[in-house]
């Protein structure tokens, strides 16, 4: 499953996999990819150098340590693809 987590707390799931654009969209920006025991976490690389980014309360809740804008987790079989 794909879940995009915004940072005023909407959560957007589907089945499926993602393209490296969609991510990069849902990010805005460059895809960093943190591989946890949840699945596989995909974020914006340059967010604290952004400054000005909010806190995604919901991932970082979820996740177990402070996530910054929008980030997608991918559990199950959803994959990256190229």
């Amino acid at each position: 499953m794909v879940r995009i987590f915004h940072p005023e707390g909407k959560i957007e799931s589907r089945e499926g996999n993602i393209t490296l654009a969609e991510a990069q969209k849902a990010v805005h920006g460059y895809v960093e990819m943190l591989k946890t025991p949840s699945g596989t976490l995909l974020m914006d690389e340059d967010a604290r150098c952004k400054g000005g980014v909010a806190i995604n309360v919901t991932a970082s809740e979820v996740m177990g340590f402070e996530l910054l804008g929008p980030v997608v987790l991918l559990d199950g079989k959803s994959k990256l693809k190229g």
